[in-house]
This record gives C-alpha cells, sequence and structure tokens, in this order.
C-alpha cells in the first residue's frame, strides 16, 4: 500500500509543473503582464496543490486579480482554481507512469 501511496505523492509532484504551465496560460490569456504570468507557479504540498504567485510581481498580480482604481478585476487566477482542466489529466497520465511495475 505504502507503494501506491508513494506513487501518488510523486504524480502528484509530477504534475506541478503542468499545472503551472496551464495556470500561466490561462492569467496570460486574461491579459496579465508577462512579469505577472511568469510568477504563478504551482505547489503540491502537504497532500495539496496550491496556485499562487511568487516573488517580487505579487502586487502586479494582485492588481490583475482583483483590479484597482485604473484596471478592472480578471479574477483569472480564481476562474483557473476552480476549474483546472488540464491538471487532473496531467495528474492521472503521471500516476500511471509512476504505477507501472507496481499493480
Amino acid at each position: 500500500m505504502k507503494h501506491i501511496i508513494a506513487a501518488v505523492h510523486h504524480a502528484a509532484k509530477s504534475t506541478e509543473s503542468a499545472v503551472t504551465s496551464e495556470a500561466q496560460s490561462h492569467v496570460h490569456a486574461h491579459g496579465w503582464s508577462p512579469e505577472a504570468t511568469n510568477a504563478v507557479k504551482a505547489e503540491y504540498k502537504d497532500g495539496e496543490f496550491s496556485v499562487a504567485v511568487k516573488g517580487k510581481h505579487r502586487d502586479a498580480a494582485f492588481i490583475h486579480e482583483f483590479g484597482d482604481e485604473e484596471h478592472p478585476p480578471t479574477a483569472a487566477l480564481r476562474k483557473y482554481s476552480r476549474n483546472s482542466p488540464k491538471a487532473e489529466q496531467a495528474f492521472i497520465s503521471n500516476l500511471e507512469t509512476h504505477l507501472k511495475g507496481m499493480l
């Protein structure tokens, strides 16, 4: 059983890059600046995925996401977090890869 749990954790870690890429594409399509877009990162930690903005472009991402007096909000990251279409398939593919030979 612990081999299966390990495979799930490895598959989730392997899925981080696919989720990061998909999230970045999503926010960029909603008008985020390249700098803020590139700061979007997915992370698998403590059994859960999270997508957040890392580094010095957090303020710009906040304005893109929530808006200010000059810019309307996009809510792109929140929309993506509720519906990440390729993330599930990427995880399943990675899990299949990590389970090969175990079952």
